[in-house]
């Protein structure tokens, strides 16, 4: 829990950064941003209780006494962790990474006497995620209520929040009432020491189609319009690929009853691999897929998978959105297509498979031109929204 500290090669001082909380280090989008704050060369402290480091998806704590459980574990972290931050020396900025909404409420008396920026990534907003995308309570729920109001709390008690994509921040905006532009975006990014780019040999025809999904089976994915759009292949279209489907969660288990109700043979089904043995299966793929979901989440979001398919490279099928049409739009090794709908994913494997057979080289150049946000970019993007905030308060104070 001990704050630790690191250093660029030169000190900036104006841009001395404290990442704050019991934020989660399994999520790769904590890790670009801590490793993108080091490599732009802003001086990082980190002031961290780590709680989470035993569970993988926070919607897996279904039981009221897991929910207790870690609620206790992270009202006996704070008295330390609170002493920790008393202790760190003169900074400019305070990050709440994800998940940062409680930390940020609790702290605010600590950051506003210090006189520091705070910035707070509502990476995964819990009352969007929770009422919204997986439909865990309804919007009328006494619970929906007191998690929104402390989440509204949370965001207005910071100098700014940030966001994924800029769509998703104009989203979050209308969500609680907030200044229009007030939000700002920082791409979640790849770990590119982890996802390479890997020689591609695109296929031929020569054998049956290799088509890959991995995730955690939360609704956004659109785990159950893939699985109906496996069922309408294997019925009705002439490609019939092999398909690799990896991960569990939300609703694997339907996704499994289903599978074996339907009696599809032409499914590997893995339950989990480890992270760095992901980029292996993305580079053995032909195809990869990635999200299918209608939610206003899903609509607004580019999720990790994305960027780590096309950090590999490799062909990518996916919904056509707001939130991925921020980032790239069709192209020969790119197909978008109409979410939620098995029968546009089929058609658009088919159309994508055509093309790489008929078209290798100009799918191959494609790949090679795929972009990749690393955390130097991701660190570049925490900068600007650092200088934006430092401007605003400069303004304000006048």
């Amino acid at each position: 829990m001990k704050g630790r500290r690191y250093y660029a090669n030169e000190r900036n001082e104006e841009f001395s950064v404290v990442f704050l909380g019991s934020y989660d280090k399994g999520k790769p989008r904590v890790r670009n941003l801590l490793e993108g704050a080091f490599s732009s060369g802003l001086e990082v402290i980190e002031c961290n209780a780590d709680i989470w480091s035993d569970v993988v998806d926070k919607a897996q704590l279904a039981t009221p006494g897991l929910r207790l459980l870690y609620l206790l574990k992270w009202l006996i972290s704070r008295p330390k962790l609170i002493v920790n931050y008393c202790r760190i020396p003169r900074h400019k900025a305070v990050i709440f990474p994800y998940p940062g909404i409680l930390d940020a409420l609790l702290f605010y008396p600590f950051t506003r006497a210090r006189r520091v920026w705070t910035v707070l990534d509502g990476f995964i907003s819990p009352y969007d995620t929770v009422v919204n995308d997986r439909k865990l309570v309804s919007p009328t729920h006494p619970i929906a209520k007191v998690i929104y109001h402390i989440e509204a709390l949370a965001v207005k008690s910071v100098d700014t929040v940030v966001l994924d994509t800029p769509v998703h921040a104009r989203y979050f905006e209308k969500l609680f009432n907030l200044p229009l532009n007030s939000v700002e975006s920082i791409p979640v990014g790849v770990e590119q020491e982890v996802f390479k780019r890997a020689a591609y040999h695109p296929w031929r025809g020569d054998k049956r189609l290799e088509v890959l999904f991995f995730g955690q089976f939360i609704p956004l994915q659109g785990t159950s319009t893939i699985l109906d759009a496996i069922r309408l292949s294997d019925e009705c279209s002439s490609l019939k690929p092999n398909w690799t489907i990896i991960g569990q969660g939300q609703e694997s288990k339907e996704f499994d009853r289903r599978l074996i109700e339907y009696k599809l043979g032409s499914v590997k089904r893995i339950k989990w691999v480890s992270y760095d043995q992901l980029p292996r299966y993305i580079a053995s793929a032909d195809i990869c897929l990635g999200i299918f979901g209608k939610s206003d989440k899903a609509l607004n979001v580019i999720p990790n998978k994305v960027y780590q398919i096309l950090a590999v490279g490799r062909p990518l099928l996916t919904a056509k959105t707001p939130g991925m049409l921020s980032l790239s739009q069709s192209s020969p090794a790119i197909e978008l297509v109409k979410p939620g709908d098995p029968l546009a994913i089929v058609q658009g494997l088919e159309k994508l498979a055509h093309r790489i057979v008929h078209n290798p080289g100009e799918v191959q150049n494609n790949i090679a031109w795929m972009p990749i946000i690393d955390s130097r970019k991701v660190g570049a993007e925490l900068e600007r929204v650092l200088r934006s905030v430092s401007r605003d308060k400069k303004c304000n104070s006048n």
